[in-house]
């Protein structure tokens, strides 16, 4: 099995955010910018900035998910959204 690079999940998530419209987070405090947040010992999840006090949402659950999980989840909304325009 191959290893899953950070720069692969930033790629992906750079990929999910132009097919969504969505764009990505300057900072904390960037209402209406996603970003992804990941905690060495929890893994990855992606949070949508929602107020100027640096409250996020969690748009994919609230679990973290380790770099493999959180490539295939990235891959999955991506396949959706292409089927989605056929």
């Amino acid at each position: 099995m191959e290893r899953v690079t950070h720069a692969q999940i930033k790629e992906v998530f750079g990929l999910l955010l132009k097919a969504m419209g969505r764009r990505k987070a300057r900072s904390i405090v960037d209402v209406g910018g996603w970003r992804l947040n990941y905690s060495r010992y929890g893994g990855w999840i992606i949070e949508a900035i929602s107020n100027p006090g640096g409250g996020v949402r969690s748009p994919c659950g609230d679990r973290r998910r380790r770099s493999k999980d959180m490539l295939a989840t990235m891959h999955f909304a991506l396949d959706v959204l292409r089927e989605r325009k056929r």
